[in-house]
């Protein structure tokens, strides 16, 4: 489980916040307008493996996709 939380968005950049299990200190996802690129600029603290990234890059990619940036999400998988 991921909690996703906008932090910023303007003409360059889409910055959100990511919560492994919602426990320690939070990673960043950064989407580039002009690149087209989504990244994890900095992974969270639970994130030993970076697959909680991963999963985050996905849905916020999926986010711009679709032009509906949420304010806070939950994301959860099997």
């Amino acid at each position: 489980m991921n909690e996703l939380i906008l932090r910023e968005f303007n003409e360059n950049q889409v910055v959100y916040n990511y919560l492994p299990e919602g426990k320690g200190s939070p990673g960043e996802v950064i989407y580039n307008f002009m690149s087209g690129e989504t990244i994890i600029s900095e992974r969270a603290q639970n994130d030993n493996y970076g697959r909680y990234g991963q999963y985050a890059v996905r849905r916020i990619t999926e986010y711009i996709d679709k032009q509906n940036l949420p304010m806070k999400a939950i994301q959860a998988w099997n």
